[in-house]
């Protein structure tokens, strides 16, 4: 599906097998720092989005959320 606007985010969504490796996050920070384990316990997901709201090169505003929690993180906001 292809937006019909301009968007702001580019976002991604990755599906992990149980027994799976968790891929690493597309953030300056570990896997560790957002509460995701090495390896998937059972079926999940992460959900990312990245986009250079600031206008600073190099500088992004991270979204990211994983069906292993509640919360939703972000980095950098407004960058």
């Amino acid at each position: 599906m292809q937006p019909d606007a301009p968007v702001q985010f580019a976002y991604a969504v990755v599906a992990v097998a149980p027994g799976d490796d968790v891929p690493m996050v597309p953030t300056d920070k570990k896997n560790a720092d957002f509460n995701m384990p090495g390896t998937a316990p059972q079926w999940m997901y992460i959900a990312a989005a990245r986009s250079d709201l600031g206008g600073r090169p190099g500088v992004y505003t991270n979204v990211l959320s994983h069906s292993l929690s509640a919360e939703v993180y972000v980095e950098n906001e407004g960058e």
